[in-house]
């Protein structure tokens, strides 16, 4: 089997310079959940239709809104000889307010997936399947008429 080499690469149409996506920002009394990326590069999320651009800590910790169905998508090229090999695998669930979440592309001989898990302390490993985990909605990077939503200053 061929050496491929695993490398972060901004979406397709990023790279194109067609699409920049926002930065998702929450209301102060919004229910938020967490996300740790695991070998989950360039994420990025749909909430309500807008695609918006992830934005991971150090630990790859990123907040996504909970209550209602979000998309999380994640960008992968991999590289060999004068092969590229692209892949946007996506993946959607309804996350629980103040809920924590594992996320991580996994590659196989078909393609590539998003494994979604949520935390769970009544488990032996800690981790349970997430069970509204869904197929993707919405893409980020597909042109779309809904803009993100304006905040009005209270």
């Amino acid at each position: 089997m061929r050496n491929f080499k695993l490398l972060a690469a901004l979406p397709l149409l990023l790279l194109s310079g067609c699409v920049v996506l926002p930065t998702y920002v929450a209301k102060p009394d919004e229910p938020m959940a967490t996300v740790q990326g695991l070998n989950f590069p360039s994420p990025a999320f749909c909430a309500d239709g807008v695609g918006y651009q992830a934005k991971p800590d150090k630990e790859g910790r990123f907040q996504v809104p909970a209550g209602s169905r979000v998309s999380l998508y994640s960008s992968v090229q991999l590289y060999d000889y004068q092969v590229t090999y692209s892949c946007y695998p996506g993946a959607s669930a309804v996350f629980a307010p103040k809920g924590s979440y594992f996320a991580s592309v996994v590659l196989s001989s078909t393609g590539c997936r998003v494994d979604l898990v949520r935390a769970d302390d009544a488990t032996d490993t800690g981790l349970a399947p997430e069970p509204t985990n869904n197929v993707p909605i919405c893409n980020p990077w597909a042109k779309t008429s809904k803009k993100p939503k304006e905040t009005k200053a209270p």
